[in-house]
Order: structure tokens, then sequence, then C-alpha cells
């Protein structure tokens, strides 16, 4: 078990609306030193799939008692849950929130033959950003870096992708040799591709955060200096999604780590974060906070059962579109505690009243009822149950053909 509290380096000075928050990359450096110091070689492992679920905060009061559950599923596979009990005043509470679900995988030694010319980048860089307009933007976001949590360096864009050249500032120093994955160069890392993302953004003051990534791995520690390149062609965004990937090489260029498929999502309520946030403080538009009490969708109001089989092609996939419709409507209500009749599926996750954390779980049940994997970012992307019964439908027809007998 580990106490995270406010004098944490890395949640000392790492604010997010005004709440001192870990950052999710920094979760990067937490898992790999707990099998560290079960005697996994970095270099033999590869942290896969990992979510948040909830933000990790602490403040002057509170601390949190964080604890990893790990499931082995095979001779090369751990389940990993990082989950944690909030101190108050030296008492520990007693419910237990999931932070983080992932994976953590056996590999053959990591190694990667891409070199990449530094020089010949920089050179050909159409513009050059000092490192601490980047952290001003952040703070644009509502987001503050301050001493072990800011780097120093620059940023060059080009045309296919920008070069971020970063070193820990003058008090990411400490205990550095005790650092396996500097969180202050990752997490910089991610601030700085922001000057890329904007592109794919509405509204470039809106504030995404770390939601998922598909899998880290490393050939070499990342301690004292930082060289990462993020290619144009790596970017997209779905709804509220972002999405990119990260290498990261030594002063030679040849690359020694990579972060793949690194989601973002759109912080819709800072009051998650900071209960004397509201939600107006980082978008515009107000959201209901609990489901919409209008008749279901899903039947008509005087027949509220399943649809009959038919013989007709046309007729049978809109009753199975249906009763996917229900299932999900179903999975929903049990988390809302609500009957699944009162559930509207042509209305956002949000606007029922669901959370990140909710959604990752429905993710979960979802696959552990159709044995099925499942991206964990699919609610996200399909923000609707008319949406996704339609994609889970098309996608996973095997699995689903079979959904009247599930219900």
């Amino acid at each position: 078990m580990l106490i995270l509290d406010i004098n944490h380096p890395v949640l000392k000075h790492h604010r997010v609306f005004d709440q001192e928050l870990l950052p999710g990359l920094a979760y990067i450096d937490l898992l790999f030193q707990i099998f560290h110091e079960k005697g996994f070689d970095f270099k033999s492992i590869a942290l896969k799939n990992l979510s948040i679920h909830k933000p990790l905060i602490v403040g002057k009061q509170l601390s949190v008692l964080l604890s990893m559950q790990s499931e082995t599923i095979d001779d090369n596979t751990f389940n990993i849950r990082l989950e944690g009990k909030n101190v108050k005043n030296g008492n520990v509470g007693d419910d237990t929130t999931c932070y983080v679900t992932c994976e953590m995988h056996k590999v053959v030694s990591v190694c990667f033959d891409e070199t990449i010319d530094i020089e010949q980048i920089k050179l050909s860089a159409s513009s050059v950003l000092d490192f601490e307009s980047i952290y001003e933007k952040c703070r644009q976001y509502h987001m503050v870096h301050t001493g072990f949590m800011k780097a120093e360096g620059k940023v060059f864009i080009t045309d296919t992708g920008i070069l971020i050249d970063i070193f820990p500032g003058p008090d990411g120093y400490d205990d550095i040799e005790n650092i396996m994955f500097h969180p202050t160069l990752i997490d910089a890392s991610g601030a700085a591709s922001g000057k890329m993302l904007s592109s794919l953004v509405d509204d470039p003051d809106k504030l995404f955060l770390p939601l998922h990534f598909e899998s880290f791995t490393a050939s070499s520690l990342i301690q004292k200096k930082c060289l990462t390149y993020i290619k144009h062609s790596s970017l997209k965004r779905k709804n509220e999604l972002l999405y990119q990937s990260m290498d990261f090489f030594d002063e030679s260029g040849k690359k020694i780590a990579e972060l793949k498929n690194f989601v973002n999502k759109l912080v819709r309520n800072p009051g998650q974060i900071n209960p004397e946030k509201k939600q107006s403080d980082c978008v515009s538009t107000q959201l209901p906070q609990s489901i919409p009490k209008k008749m279901p969708v899903l039947t008509k109001a005087d027949d509220k059962q399943l649809p009959e089989q038919h013989s007709d092609n046309t007729s049978s996939h809109d009753d199975l579109v249906v009763s996917v419709k229900f299932y999900l409507c179903q999975l929903m209500a049990e988390i809302l505690d609500v009957s699944p009749h009162d559930i509207q599926t042509d209305i956002g996750y949000y606007e029922m009243g669901l959370d990140s954390s909710g959604l990752l779980n429905i993710v979960q049940k979802i696959e552990q009822k159709l044995n099925s994997t499942i991206p964990p970012t699919l609610l996200f992307e399909y923000s609707t149950i008319d949406e996704l019964a339609v994609y889970l439908l098309n996608e996973y027809p095997n699995s689903f053909s079979e959904i009247r007998k599930l219900l």
C-alpha cells in the first residue's frame, strides 16, 4: 500500500481547477515501479489497456491510501486494479474507489529499430516554441504546473509532426535515480501535444484529460532528458475523444519507448475534480444532472415487452436492434438505479447522469456478458444507446445474434 498526500512531489506541483491531481501519465512510472520492486525487468513487461476511472485527488486534509489488486490471467498476463480509500485527519474511510484498471504483460525484451535525424527535424521546423509558452497555455485550461512537475526545453513544429526536446526543471532532479519514467517529462510531452491537437478542437480553451492508452513499452529508462516525436498522422478526434501516439528517443535519435493510442477526453464537469467548481467553468453547455423523466422510447407506452420474432429478415434485424437497445438500457439502469424503461436511447450518457467511471464499468459488463473484448473507449465514441446498438450489431454480429437469450 502507498499513501499519496499533498506532499507527494507530483501531486503537490500539478493542479487542475485549483485541485491537486495525479496526472494520468504518472501511472506509467508508478506501475513500473511496483513491478520493478516485484523483480520484473522493465524491458520484459508491457503496460497495456490502461483506463482511468476516477481522478486521483488529494488536499490539505485529504490523502489516498492506494493499493494494487492483481489477478493472474495466464503465465504472461496480469489484470491490475489500482484502488484507494480516502484518509481524512488520519482516519481511513470505508469506501473503496477504483482509479485505474490495466494489464501488465510479460514480453520478449523490448527493442526498437527506428531512428530519427534529430538535427534535421529541428532544422526543418517551421516554428519553435519555448516550453514556458506551453505551460502558459495549460494555465488557460485551469491546469498549473510548478516545481517538480515543470519541465524545460523547446518544441519544434514541422509539417509532419512535432519534436519535443525537454529535461526536468531545477526541482525535477530530486531522487531522480529512483525514477524510471519521469512523470514530469512524460506529462510535459502530453502537454506539448496540445499544440497539435488544438486544430481538432472547436473551442481551444476546452480541457482534455487522459482517459486511456493502448500500451507503453520501453527499452531504456526516461529520467534526465526526453525527446518525444508525435506524428500528425497519429492524431484523430472522435466525439469527445482525442487520439495520438508518442515515440520517445535518446539523444542519438534511437527510439527507446512508445506510447500507443493515447486517448484524452473532454472534461465536461470540473466539479468531478473540484466540487467547488461549476460545470460552466469548463463547457458552456449545461447538461441535466439526472435522467429526463419522459416515456421510454424503446417501446410503445402501452407495450413494454420485447418484440416478437418475425420471419422477415428486415423485421428480425429491427427487432434485434431493439433487443440490443433494451439490453444496454438494463445495464445503464442498474448503475443509475432506475427502471430500464426510464432510459432514453437518443440522449447522451452524461445527460442520463452517468460519468466516465460508469461508462467504463458498462464496457466491462458488456465484455463479461458476451465474452467479447470491446474497446474501453467505445461508449465515448458512440455517445447514445441508438448509436451504440447499431455499432455493436455491425461489429460483433455473432456475439449479439443471441442477445434475446441473454435478457
